[in-house]
């Protein structure tokens, strides 16, 4: 069992809670100032540089909390790094005009800060309350676990099911959908019932196998595998999904290190690659050509529309979100995506979407999707989702050798690093059905906890020993 031979000092693990959460904290109150500072001055800038200085203000605050991270070689994975990368880096890079796509409006720019805010404020009530070392238990936060042969099995046998599932759907329907001639027969399709839950069940495997201290080949093969046959199967987004959740397992706990960082490095070289190998053949020059240029839409060179591809799939939502955002509340389909995942275990359908759509892109932020189930009223629901999404890693920081609550921030990663692009309702599976599934094979896998201190005595005397420097 972990930690057996050697009781851990808990002295240092309080300590080390203790600075993650003033880093955090700390985090949150520069860009709440921040965004709001710069949500009453945008409108003293002129509009010819209003992008430029919405891009400048983000960055500078983005570094400013990275160089923090690796001088003190923080967590690379937390609620608030993933925060500053999606909404300080990606957004504010894509705000400016590309082909097809202006550059972000007032109202655009004014309504990220808002949400920002709001996430920020939801961070800090969550690490302002929150007590490092003050649950029933505590454990060195270890990156790899001890995965029990048994638990690894299971986890494999899931891997092999998805595969399986996969290759019957492509048999099925006589084609590799990557390759198909027709654009929209490069799409996903499922030819048999329960093909998509099945399909995507592999990504528990990528988790445990992330988690696990020993990993074999044989599964580092069926991991790569999966991937490969997601991407051929044209279901990129099951794909990502499943290098986000491995992003987030190993990238959360532990001190950052070298190596750390080149292995996100790596699983973030590899999201870009599968995106833009995708892209390429379902969005490729000729199909540029085809619905934009020889239609008249665009009038410059289809490669270009093809390079610049992965802005507009970053940006484009930011500028459907303003569609939603001027319809009228009523109520009528009041939190329908924020129950989504509880209408989908009760049988009921799920929407996939909000029906806007710019040059054939239909995607929206979670912002948008806050207002369609909340009006005016919105930010009251974004501050509950950023509590809910700091609780979940703290505790999980409190229990970092459970595999179910490494899933769960997992999860909850995944919604935050989607956060620009879709909603709760674009991964019902990983919501509420797959932590039920972890939760079960750790149960029968019989997986080690770690070493774990019961007694909350023992955990205070570490935590009054770090605060008095002792």
């Amino acid at each position: 069992m972990i930690g057996k031979e050697r009781p851990p000092d808990y002295s240092a693990v309080a300590e080390r809670e203790l600075a993650v959460r003033s880093f955090v904290v700390q985090g949150y109150w520069l860009i709440l100032v921040v965004n709001l500072s710069l949500f009453a001055g945008l409108t003293s800038i002129p509009a010819n540089t209003l992008n430029i200085a919405y891009l400048a203000v983000s960055l500078a605050t983005a570094v400013t909390i990275l160089v923090v991270v690796f001088r003190r070689s923080l967590p690379l994975i937390n609620p608030l790094t993933l925060y500053v990368t999606i909404w300080l880096i990606l957004v504010p890079l894509t705000s400016m005009d590309a082909p097809l796509m202006p550059a972000m409006s007032l109202e655009q720019i004014r309504t990220c800060l808002i949400g920002g805010s709001v996430y920020a404020a939801g961070g800090l009530i969550v690490g302002i309350l929150v007590q490092p070392g003050s649950a029933a238990t505590i454990s060195l936060p270890r990156t790899p676990i001890q995965i029990s042969p048994r638990l690894m099995r299971l986890a494999q046998a899931l891997l092999v099911v998805s595969i399986i599932a996969m290759l019957g759907n492509m048999a099925l329907s006589g084609d590799v959908a990557l390759f198909s001639e027709l654009a929209e027969s490069r799409k996903a399709k499922a030819v048999f019932l329960g093909y998509p839950l099945l399909s995507s069940l592999g990504t528990i495997s990528l988790v445990v196998g992330a988690l696990s201290i020993k990993v074999t080949w044989t599964h580092r093969a069926s991991a790569g595998l999966y991937l490969v046959l997601q991407l051929l199967s044209g279901q990129r987004f099951v794909a990502i999904v499943g290098i986000l959740l491995v992003v987030a397992t190993v990238g959360s706990l532990g001190e950052l290190s070298r190596m750390r960082v080149r292995r996100v490095a790596t699983l973030l070289l590899a999201l870009v690659g599968a995106f833009l190998l995708v892209a390429q053949f379902r969005g490729g020059a000729a199909d540029h050509n085809l619905y934009f240029v020889e239609t008249g839409i665009y009038d410059g060179d289809p490669q270009e529309l093809n390079a610049t591809e992965i802005l507009r799939y970053v940006g484009m939502s930011q500028r459907n979100m303003t569609q939603v955002m001027d319809r009228t509340f009523d109520g009528t389909h009041a939190l329908e995506f924020t129950l989504s995942p509880i209408l989908w275990v009760l049988g009921f359908g799920v929407s996939s979407g909000l029906g806007t759509s710019t040059f054939g892109y239909t995607a929206n932020n979670a912002l948008a999707y806050l207002y369609h189930d909340a009006g005016p009223l919105w930010p009251l629901l974004g501050a509950f989702w950023a509590i809910v999404i700091n609780i979940v890693y703290w505790v999980m920081r409190e229990r970092p050798h459970s595999l179910t609550w490494r899933f769960c921030w997992s999860v909850a990663a995944l919604g935050l690093s989607l956060s620009f692009f879709g909603y709760v309702n674009a991964y019902v599976y990983w919501v509420v059905l797959f932590p039920v599934v972890v939760a079960i094979l750790e149960k029968i896998g019989d997986s080690p906890s770690g070493y774990s201190a019961p007694l909350r005595e023992r955990i205070s005397r570490g935590r009054a020993s770090a605060l008095s420097g002792g």
